[in-house]
């Protein structure tokens, strides 16, 4: 059997943080934003993806979102590392 038998029968599976990742390096944060958002719409736990889509709201000189979402962020994982480390990068938060 051909190897582009496998290729072919199957839908490929993308991974969902791909595209994010390509439109940050590009410095597309607009479309970078959108892709997280869409993960999240699918896995609304996914920690790494808020905290990404704060600091996207920053980088987008969305200071009262990302206000909004670090200060949620917070509340529902106080001791977690990255959410702190988060919260001292955001100089608005304060």
């Amino acid at each position: 059997m051909p190897a582009s038998f496998f290729v072919f029968s199957f839908p490929r599976v993308l991974d969902p943080i791909k595209p994010f990742q390509q439109a940050s390096e590009q410095g597309d944060f607009k479309t970078a934003q959108i892709h997280l958002k869409n993960i999240l719409k699918e896995q609304p736990d996914n920690l790494q993806a808020r905290i990404a889509l704060a600091r996207l709201y920053e980088l987008n000189k969305e200071a009262d979102k990302a206000n909004l979402s670090i200060k949620a962020l917070y509340e529902q994982y106080p001791y977690e590392a990255d959410v702190l480390l988060l919260m001292c990068y955001n100089s608005s938060f304060f």
